[in-house]
């Protein structure tokens, strides 16, 4: 569905009369719409929209997420290591590294008490953090890593009729992205600010509800022999 097909069915739902809804607004709302239902997606299952990437970490040095991706991810999923700058391969199996949060002191000292630390064998296999738009590498490499990022991209801003809700991706959810946009509207027009916390947790619930039955969350019969 489109952004154009949307806006009708808005202002059908609406019962609009004459044009009530002047275009520019509408545009608002239905982006409005669109990235809320994104998000809430984004948080039940990020694999509608996954994307990856290889990278290669300069050494003594980070990545700068905006050039190297194209823009600053809305999220960073995961970073696995590659042996190569190319595509994962049965020669090339991407090795997934550890997160640590940007405040977590990662000197040796202090780590050596860490059981992660242990485990990761010291700091033979580094650790990734993000800076604002910056991925790091702790402990600072001294030679080039190749790496595979794994991140979702920001909703793209909807500003031609022609212009897909959702990317374009997960069909299922367009009917949402247009039932968003009239509580929006409706709230408009009955004079009253937007429950915006409310709103949320409804566009939540109702993803929730949809993956239950879908295809990550849905029951699984389990054959057991009874040899």
């Amino acid at each position: 569905m489109d952004m154009a097909t949307a806006k009708t069915l808005v202002k059908d739902l609406l019962g609009e009369r004459g044009s009530y809804w002047p275009d520019a607004q509408l545009t608002r709302l239905v982006n409005q719409a669109n990235r809320l239902v994104y998000r809430a997606i984004c948080q039940a299952d990020p694999s509608y929209f996954l994307t990856k990437a290889v990278a290669t970490y300069p050494a003594e040095g980070e990545i700068d997420l905006t050039a190297t991706l194209g823009a600053n991810p809305y999220r960073v999923s995961g970073v696995s290591k590659l042996k190569e700058s190319a595509v994962p391969s049965s020669t090339n199996t991407p090795m997934a590294l550890e997160y640590v949060d940007i405040h977590q002191d990662a000197e040796p000292g202090v780590k050596a008490n860490d059981p992660n630390y242990q485990e990761w064998g010291g700091f033979s296999h580094p650790r990734w953090t993000l800076l604002q738009d910056k991925l790091q590498l702790i402990p600072i490499p001294s030679e080039a890593v190749y790496l595979y990022i794994a991140y979702i991209a920001h909703p793209t801003t909807l500003s031609a009729g022609a212009n897909p809700l959702l990317e374009g991706k997960c069909l299922e959810y367009e009917d949402l992205v247009v039932a968003t946009c009239v509580k929006l509207c409706q709230s408009k027009e009955r004079g009253g600010g937007v429950d915006a916390e409310g709103l949320y947790q409804w566009i939540k619930d109702e993803v929730r509800g949809a993956e239950r039955t879908g295809r990550t969350d849905h029951s699984k019969i389990i054959y057991e022999s009874p040899y």
